[in-house]
């Protein structure tokens, strides 16, 4: 695990840091850490959207290109091309 320095945290968030970390029995270390924590995952799962928004985007703009008509198949082609 990597070591992280916090410094200039604003008042208000320590006290609710602190506050919680009392309420709950647990040090003030693991309540800052698990806020973290839940942090990164709401950043992951945001990127995780934007990825697949891109992906629907991608999908409709290929879907687009091909007007309707079916994506053609490659079997044909391969064996086409083993029996050269």
């Amino acid at each position: 695990m990597r070591n992280l320095t916090v410094r200039h945290v604003p008042d208000d968030v320590y006290a609710s840091l602190v506050f919680e970390a009392q309420r709950s029995g647990r040090s003030l270390a693991a309540v800052a850490r698990e806020a973290l924590r839940a942090h990164a995952g709401s950043i992951r799962r945001q990127r995780l959207d934007q990825t697949l928004d891109a992906v629907d985007i991608l999908r409709a703009s290929v879907l687009a290109r091909r007007d309707g008509r079916p994506t053609a198949n490659g079997t044909g082609l391969v064996r086409e091309d083993r029996d050269r």
